[in-house]
């Protein structure tokens, strides 16, 4: 576990550091791509305006997850970051092989551009939500107008090299008020249930009915702030940004998913637990804890879901045949490291 610790923080250190590389290369290529856009697209500086001005109000209006239901969608003013960040790291490989795809085809050529329709269509919906003052149709038209807008400048090849950073951006979108509701009522009868049949095998006398938890001298409330979904959806977008910023492959992605939701899960459930044997001696110090810890525990999760991924995906080494070694060294030769490599 120390080792993984370790791991864990030298992995946070090399992402500053990475983090702030990126950002410096940005600051002094910004100004040239400006430049460049405004010679090749001179009349989109009009157009783009107003879009601007309609992206920018779409995204304030992400940081209303802070105020909003449990501040479970705090993660949200974020998400742009990530898959800008993603971006830009891959920047060469993407423009490289986007070039070299591109090179039999003229700059005007329908495959270089693609149509305009969608990324008109995103600037209507986030029009139509600042009119009607709907927070999650304007995130809706945000995220439809950027993923147009990559569409419409560089072509479908473009937007499929960019697919999974770009798939991030799902994230923005608040998920259904009716589908938080039923899961937050079956976290909290479930987390009670679970939590109540633990809690019997520490202390007599502890009964369940419904969302409560009735103790010898107190009795615990799982309510909506209790109930996990302030854990459960912070803990699966980290987990989906570590999958993005490591490059895992679809099916790990899937499964590091599924481990950040069971671990999620079973961390409320503790956090339950403690809630009661603290309220057991101190009830104050435990009402505290039910309303102030879901961005504590959410944060344990993660680090959980991150040492179970890193254990898993060590796994065991397959041999490689002697072709694969072969393949492999004739591959490495030029870097002076092929036989090592091919082991």
């Amino acid at each position: 576990m120390t080792q993984q610790s370790t791991q864990f923080v030298d992995g946070v250190g090399h992402f500053i550091n990475d983090f702030r590389d990126q950002l410096d290369q940005s600051r002094k290529g910004a100004p040239e791509m400006f430049r460049a856009f405004r010679r090749d697209y001179p009349e989109w500086l009009w157009v783009s305006i107003p879009m601007v001005i309609l992206a920018i109000y779409a995204y304030a209006m992400t940081w209303m997850s802070w105020f909003g239901f449990e501040r479970l969608l705090i993660f949200q003013p974020f998400v742009p970051f990530a898959v800008g960040y993603a971006i830009w790291r891959d920047r060469e490989a993407t423009r490289i092989d986007y070039d070299e795809t591109m090179e039999p085809f003229l700059p005007d050529s329908p495959k270089r551009r693609g149509s305009l329709v969608p990324l008109f269509l995103g600037c209507l919906i986030m029009l139509g939500g600042t009119m009607t003052t709907l927070t999650w149709l304007c995130i809706v038209g945000l995220v439809v107008t950027l993923i147009s807008a990559v569409y419409a400048f560089f072509g479908g090849y473009a937007l499929r090299l960019l697919l999974q950073p770009l798939f991030y951006l799902l994230f923005l979108i608040p998920p259904p008020l009716v589908l938080i509701t039923m899961l937050t009522q079956w976290l909290q009868i479930g987390s009670t249930v679970v939590a109540g049949q633990i809690l019997q095998t520490f202390m007599h006398d502890v009964h369940v009915q419904g969302t409560f938890i009735n103790l010898p001298n107190y009795s615990l409330e799982v309510s909506a702030p209790c109930s996990g979904v302030s854990i459960l959806f912070p803990v699966v977008a980290l987990t989906a940004f570590l999958a993005l910023f490591k490059r895992l492959h679809l099916s790990w992605t899937g499964i590091m998913l599924v481990i950040a939701i069971m671990v999620a899960m079973a961390m409320n459930v503790v956090r339950i637990v403690v809630m009661g044997l603290i309220g057991g001696v101190n009830p104050a110090a435990a009402h505290f804890l039910h309303d102030s810890n879901s961005m504590l525990f959410a944060g344990f999760s993660f680090y959980l879901t991150f040492l179970i991924g890193a254990r898993i995906q060590r796994g065991p080494r397959r041999r490689l045949s002697a072709f694969e070694r072969d393949l492999a060294a004739s591959y490495y030769s030029g870097t002076g490291d092929g036989e090592e490599q091919a082991r």
